[in-house]
């Protein structure tokens, strides 16, 4: 089932005798774990952006892993590019295991990027930016940051080069080093 996320609609769903009315129980396995759904039986949708649902865990797999590989390696030769050993004293490392990229660069911290399997995410976590989580827009091929998606509304689909992995991932490498990485997906 394809989870949805800015239209503002509203279903009420419990009756004056405080039974479930039929559009309550169709929408039970798409609510259900939310508190606001137990007391209130409301389901609601947010944005007609239709972030992805993977068939399978293989699929989530698949694409998380390219993600990351492709960042891991995009990064590791920027790296070699434009940072001086010789400046800080320590060298970067770029590592990614058991689905953890860790990008490790002393004295200015260490990004780490992770998939959340159950959630079919990726979590961010940045020295500069804090936490953020990704979803997955396949109609762009692009991770999306959650709270951008959550934001719009109506059909709107187009997002800021930030809400995005690679894009936040650029800005602030750039900031650092001033310069952009080639090859990562903005």
């Amino acid at each position: 089932m394809n989870r949805l996320t800015a239209i503002s609609s509203v279903t009420k769903c419990n009756t004056s005798d405080g039974t479930r009315t039929a559009a309550c129980r169709r929408h039970i396995g798409i609510c259900a774990g939310r508190p606001s759904f137990v007391r209130t039986c409301a389901f609601e949708r947010r944005s007609s952006i239709q972030v992805r649902s993977f068939q399978n865990v293989g699929q989530y797999h698949r694409v998380a892993d390219e993600t990351l590989e492709s960042i891991q390696d995009a990064v590791e030769e920027y790296l070699e590019d434009n940072f001086d050993a010789d400046a800080d004293g320590e060298m970067p490392e770029v590592n990614y295991a058991d689905g953890v990229l860790t990008i490790s660069l002393p004295p200015r911290g260490t990004w780490v990027l992770n998939k959340q399997t159950p959630n079919e995410q990726i979590w961010w976590s940045s020295p500069v930016s804090g936490p953020r989580r990704y979803e997955y827009i396949e109609s762009m091929n692009r991770w999306v940051y959650s709270r951008a998606i959550e934001a719009k509304s109506g059909d709107d689909s187009t997002f800021d080069v930030v809400d995005t992995l690679g894009g936040i991932l650029n800005k602030e490498l750039e900031g650092l080093f001033g310069k952009c990485v080639d090859g990562l997906k903005a």
